[in-house]
């Protein structure tokens, strides 16, 4: 039995490998991974005319985490494939006289891309185009629409099979998403980016896995009615599943569960690129 992996585009020539016609080929075609969205805080005027961004936080490329930007990026998924981590969510701001301030973008993690199977018995020696989609990029926030990843492109091998890439972060996108932080009373306070959908791993299932949710506050009560209680908020970043990457939280507050395989919050998950393997 043999093996190529593609990484990037080319072709696959079946006499290279001693095949002839009749043999049959296995292809796992994946797609690359989406780009994680971003967010950022704004200061505008009634008109409009005046828009200004500030505390920026960037969506990671796919499989690479959000970018740092006084919030709490989410991670990177993992393996082929994987999505990119949400820019953590931008704080809010009070209201002022003559000024509107509001946040825009979500910190959503990227999709992963589709991975696909297919069986082909090779009718010739003829060489197969082999597509590989690239990761799409992160969201950068450059302006008030500019907070969605991109998509990620899609991989093939010839016209046998084909799988789309993962969607730029979205709305709960495959189940990644941004996280609390943005509650209308917590003015100042930002919220975790979600984790980037899981890829494909080589030797692993066949499925990836979703990013995990941004930081959930959580208040903890320390004390008794008798002696006095504290309230703590802490802010937990939960983990993905399979090899989705983990929700963003501040480091202090991390609570990663055992076994993550994706990026932990704040790190790089996997390539983000789709991968095409050929078995025969």
């Amino acid at each position: 039995m043999g093996m190529q992996v593609f990484e990037q585009s080319g072709a696959f020539r079946p006499s290279d490998w001693g095949l002839k016609a009749g043999d049959m080929l296995q292809i796992i075609a994946v797609g690359g991974g989406g780009g994680g969205n971003g967010s950022a805080s704004y200061d505008s005027n009634d008109s409009g005319s005046r828009f200004d961004l500030f505390n920026i936080h960037k969506g990671g490329d796919a499989g690479k985490a959000g970018v740092e930007g006084g919030g709490y990026p989410g991670g990177g998924g993992a393996g082929y494939g994987g999505g990119g981590g949400g820019g953590g969510v931008a704080p809010n701001s009070p209201p002022s006289s003559g000024s509107n301030r509001g946040v825009i973008g979500n910190g959503n993690g990227g999709g992963a891309g589709e991975i696909k199977t297919a069986a082909h018995k090779l009718a010739s020696l003829s060489a197969i185009a082999v597509t590989v989609g690239l990761g799409g990029k992160g969201a950068q926030v450059a302006n008030r629409d500019d907070t969605t990843g991109a998509n990620g492109g899609s991989s093939s091998f010839g016209s046998v099979v084909t799988a789309k890439g993962g969607i730029g972060g979205g709305a709960k996108n495959s189940g990644s998403y941004g996280g609390y932080g943005n509650h209308p009373t917590y003015y100042f306070t930002p919220g975790g980016g979600g984790g980037g959908d899981g890829g494909y791993v080589i030797g692993g299932p066949l499925q990836g896995g979703f990013g995990g949710r941004g930081d959930t506050p959580k208040i903890q009560l320390q004390g008794t009615t008798e002696t006095g209680q504290t309230h703590t908020w802490t802010h937990l970043g939960e983990s993905g599943t399979g090899t989705g990457g983990c929700g963003g939280a501040p480091a202090e507050d991390i609570e990663i569960a055992p076994g993550c395989i994706g990026g932990l919050p704040g790190r790089d998950g996997g390539p983000g690129h789709g991968v095409v393997i050929v078995c025969w």
